[in-house]
């Protein structure tokens, strides 16, 4: 996709320029914050024009080319690209046709990427999470490439290698490559190769690094939503990839012109302690979800298994705000979940109860009109929350829990059956089933079986159920 080539374009690109200098006016910095290196402390500048455009719709041009390559694009990874089209172009070069020829130097490279933590790690410790995987950390792959490719971390990351990581799988990414920038010689013996390597070439692939490992936690997040919903594990993704005192390590290898090029990248994070969940949780969740649900994964493809994987989203939602004893938070999620699954449109509270009910009463092993009586009043906990500000109780929060719980275990069973094509043709079934024990009949088993509704005889209960960890009471830290 080429650039816009009008004369207000034209003219912005070429009264940008990058320099030392910091103006008053159409000036920004062109390294992050957090950083407080050599290069950074001496300033460099990005200098534009103040005029017809302004800065930000220029840079939405340069993102939206960079994603048309294939590019991660972000504000600051397109505002570093801009700044090295300055940086490299000449004065005999249109600024458009330069700028053109920058953000096409694009090749693809292979990215690796690890969350260091520092709490120390068996070497048998391995957790595969999709994508990602908990495990000790391993430096050689990093450090060959790395050697291959004439770049160094800065640090000897041998003495990490007893530590925990989040370490993503190898990807494929597409990136600048430095030395097919237009310029880039010119560059370096105008500005000097510390400040081209250390701000603008290291902000750049800094930044793009940066986008793959915040995208780190919702990819174990969406590994985890079935696992998560059913509380059966708890992994708080965010504080992983943020944790404090770990160390992001990153390496970019890419072929250019017959040999290897790397850039090598580390940057520290200023949770001192990590909980590190045992393996056996996953594979003891997983083993007793193929053996009691006859459950293995969703299938994207499917329409049911498409709304099984919205209510898990809930409820994962749900489990977190428990586990961070957000108590209020969590059981309004909860019951949000079964609305999102039993309630269709025109259906009161009194009729998505009787229907969660016809899930529930067997497992629970009460009768159904006591089990729709026990959700009405958990719905009227809900409004009396929602409109009064009454908060629910404990016992509340654990009642909607076990409901949402038997309610998975039976979508997750009729996801495995296979016979059921979407939510509304179970919710057909499960009213047949709701009609047949109000008309004084007994459902049979397998009407029971089609729409997932266990016995509480031959049940075995899962091997895990996560709780929050109790706060400090900061009173008693005096006494």
């Amino acid at each position: 996709m080429p650039l816009p080539d009008f004369p207000a374009f034209e003219q912005f690109l070429s009264q940008t320029a990058v320099s030392q200098e910091e103006l008053a006016n159409g000036c920004c910095p062109l390294w992050s914050p957090e950083r407080s290196t050599s290069a950074a402390s001496s300033g460099l500048y990005l200098h534009y024009p103040t005029g017809e455009l302004s800065l930000d719709s220029v840079l939405s041009i340069f993102g939206k080319e960079l994603a048309a390559n294939g590019c991660e694009t972000s504000r600051a990874i397109a505002l570093t690209v801009l700044a090295l089209s300055a940086a490299t172009r000449s004065s005999n070069d249109r600024a458009v046709n330069h700028a053109q020829a920058c953000l096409a130097a694009v090749r693809t490279a292979k990215l690796r990427l690890a969350v260091v933590l520092p709490n120390d790690c068996s070497a048998d410790y391995l957790v595969e999470l999709g994508p990602v995987s908990l495990k000790r950390f391993d430096p050689k792959p990093f450090l060959y490439w790395a050697e291959r490719g004439g770049s160094a971390f800065g640090i000897d990351l041998t003495k990490l290698s007893r530590n925990i990581c989040l370490e993503r799988r190898l990807l494929d990414v597409r990136i600048l490559d430095y030395r097919e920038i237009p310029g880039i010689d010119r560059a370096v013996e105008g500005l000097g190769l510390a400040l081209i390597n250390d701000v603008l070439l290291d902000n750049y692939y800094q930044e793009v690094a940066r986008c793959h490992f915040e995208s780190i936690p919702s990819q174990v997040r969406e590994q985890l939503i079935v696992l998560e919903a059913g509380a059966f594990v708890s992994v708080d993704t965010d504080a992983l990839t943020t944790s404090m005192f770990s160390t992001r390590v990153a390496l970019f290898s890419w072929q250019s012109g017959g040999r290897v090029l790397t850039w090598a990248l580390l940057g520290h994070q200023s949770v001192v302690h990590m909980n590190q969940v045992p393996p056996q949780f996953f594979e003891g969740a997983s083993a007793w979800l193929d053996k009691c649900v006859g459950f293995r994964a969703l299938d994207p493809n499917r329409p049911f298994d498409r709304g099984v994987r919205s209510y898990c989203r809930f409820l994962q939602k749900a489990q977190r705000q428990r586990m961070d004893w957000q108590f209020d938070e969590s059981f309004l999620h909860f019951v949000v979940a079964l609305d999102l699954v039993f309630g269709t449109q025109g259906r009161s509270s009194a009729s998505l109860a009787s229907r969660v009910a016809t899930i529930v009463y067997r497992p629970i092993n009460v009768p159904l009109p006591e089990a729709v009586k026990r959700l009405r009043s958990l719905y009227d906990k809900r409004s009396k929350y929602v409109h009064e500000g009454l908060s629910p109780t404990a016992d509340d929060l654990d009642s909607v829990e076990r409901v949402c719980l038997e309610v998975l275990w039976a979508l997750l069973t009729v996801s495995a059956s296979g016979h059921t094509d979407s939510i509304d043709d179970w919710l057909r079934e499960l009213d047949l089933v709701h009609a047949t024990i109000e008309a004084g009949r007994d459902p049979r088993d397998e009407d029971y079986e089609l729409v997932g509704i266990r016995s509480p005889e031959a049940w075995e209960e899962p091997p895990n159920h996560v709780e929050p960890t109790p706060k400090l009471d900061w009173h008693e830290l005096g006494a």
